[in-house]
């Protein structure tokens, strides 16, 4: 909820309890509401499935030749295969 204060424009929660900003534009006001529902969306929508090479998914491991097939798969169907991250067990976690 947005309302206009003297020469300010000030956001409020929803129930007008607590001010969350305080601008000099009323666009500027907007603009923290938009990006305060857009992060309200990011957090109640569905999580990107994430394989981890080296670790397990749904019970099966994860190689680098498993994650291969998969996106190799994906292509031709025009789906986007799931996100890697991670390194396997063998590689060192970090270089000099």
């Amino acid at each position: 909820m947005i309302k206009h204060e003297g020469d300010k424009w000030i956001l409020y929660t929803e129930d007008g309890s607590k001010v969350i900003g305080t601008h000099d534009t009323k666009e500027e006001a907007e603009a923290q509401e938009r990006a305060i529902k857009a992060t309200d969306n990011l957090k109640a929508s569905k999580p990107i499935p994430i394989l981890t090479i080296g670790k397990t998914m749904n019970g099966y491991p994860m190689s680098k030749q498993v994650y291969s097939e998969i996106h190799e798969r994906s292509i031709p169907m025009n789906t986007w295969s799931p996100v890697v991250i991670g390194h396997l067990a063998s590689q060192s976690s970090a270089k000099a």
